[in-house]
């Protein structure tokens, strides 16, 4: 069996994370979570091994720089991502790219 790629997506805009976490749950084998600050994003990361980040709107730079900077201590193959707008199109497109692969959307049952 194999198990979906875990995606955090991280920003201050809560409408704007809920909507992406929404858009990336569509795809085949992608399972978001989400968190509205810094030490929620460190905390996902401790705990579920994300294999990419979305840095969403709203957050400083500062604060982007060290989301980053403690993903990439607890695993230097983590993939992430600046998304800040563009359809869903190209957010689809920023993730099949950084992960070398590509997803279809999941089937109504």
């Amino acid at each position: 069996m194999d198990y979906p790629i875990q995606v955090l997506i991280v920003g201050k805009n809560e409408a704007i994370v809920l909507l992406l976490k929404r858009l990336v749950n569509c795809f085949e084998g992608l399972q978001a979570k989400e968190a509205f600050c810094e030490q929620s994003a460190f905390d996902v990361v401790k705990c579920g091994e994300p294999r990419l980040i979305i840095i969403s709107s709203g957050l400083s730079e500062e604060t982007e720089n060290r989301i980053k900077e403690n993903a990439l201590v607890k695993n230097q193959d983590i993939k992430i991502i600046t998304h800040f707008g563009g359809g869903s199109g190209l957010l689809k497109s920023e993730i099949c790219e950084v992960l070398g692969k590509s997803f279809e959307l999941k089937t109504a049952v």
